[in-house]
């Protein structure tokens, strides 16, 4: 079993979108669940507290890789933010310990390199996407300026580069 990722497309059929699944509005037989390997599955759409399926052989056609750690500082965003599926439950330093993986290379996404870097740099040539772009990496450095005062972040950002090494 592994924890899923998922593609949907928005619209009215779509009840809720939640961190790994959405929620359909429709009965499970309206809807059309394929994996990786564009294989039918009716497992998520019959059982809304799944968010996880066996992934053997379901990576044929596509792959989505998902990071859940960018950077120390982008941690304790995330970690100060709380999490966002439980609500008043703080990121802990597990998850740092068990997500801090990167050592291990385990993305596919080498053999795409050259078609994202094309298709980005198409998007930011865009003026306005460009600008919201910036836009928002400055907001999330100006989030980390400002928790770099206070003493518990400066604390566990310290405990956090203590266990890197």
């Amino acid at each position: 079993m592994r924890g899923v990722k998922s593609i949907v497309r928005l619209g009215p059929n779509v009840e809720a979108v939640r961190n790994h699944r959405p929620d359909l509005a429709i009965p499970p037989d309206q809807s059309v669940w394929l994996d990786g390997s564009g294989r039918a599955m009716t497992t998520l759409a019959e059982d809304r507290s799944l968010n996880g399926i066996d992934c053997r052989g379901a990576y044929d056609l596509v792959v989505l890789d998902h990071y859940a750690l960018r950077s120390l500082d982008s941690y304790l965003v995330k970690m100060f933010r709380g999490d966002v599926v439980v609500s008043g439950k703080q990121v802990s330093q597990r998850y740092w310990r068990t997500r801090n993986r990167n050592d291990d290379n385990t993305s596919s996404f080498e053999r795409a390199d050259l078609a994202a870097r094309a298709e980005y740099d198409k998007l930011i040539a865009d003026p306005e996407l460009a600008q919201l772009h910036e836009a928002a990496c400055a907001a999330h450095e100006g989030r980390i300026q400002t928790l770099l005062s206070d003493p518990e972040y400066r604390a566990r950002r310290d405990w956090a580069l203590a266990e890197a090494w």
